[in-house]
């Protein structure tokens, strides 16, 4: 569901200097898909949503987080996402 306000929202929060995060269980493709549609307020596919223009909505995007193991279990393992194909990157070391 589009909500029109969500868009305005968010940028007048990174305008007023609020640190703003997603913080989800979901997987990158998913969440990918799904940001890129509330976003664009439509299906988008291709380069369009290649480019990942709400990542610009956030100062910090977690996702696959395991809520809410991740607050417990220091063993959990974090990877970094290259946005532009969705592969994994090792954070250690």
């Amino acid at each position: 569901v589009i909500d029109k306000g969500l868009l305005p929202m968010l940028r007048g929060f990174r305008k007023a200097g609020v640190k703003v995060f997603l913080l989800t269980n979901s997987y990158w493709e998913y969440t990918q898909t799904a940001m890129n549609y509330l976003y664009h307020e439509k299906k988008v596919d291709g380069e369009l949503e290649k480019k990942n223009e709400w990542l610009e909505l956030f100062d910090l995007v977690v996702v696959g987080s395991c809520k809410p193991a991740y607050l417990t279990d220091p063993y959990l393992n974090l990877f970094r996402v290259v946005p532009e194909d969705g592969s994994l990157r090792n954070t250690d070391g």
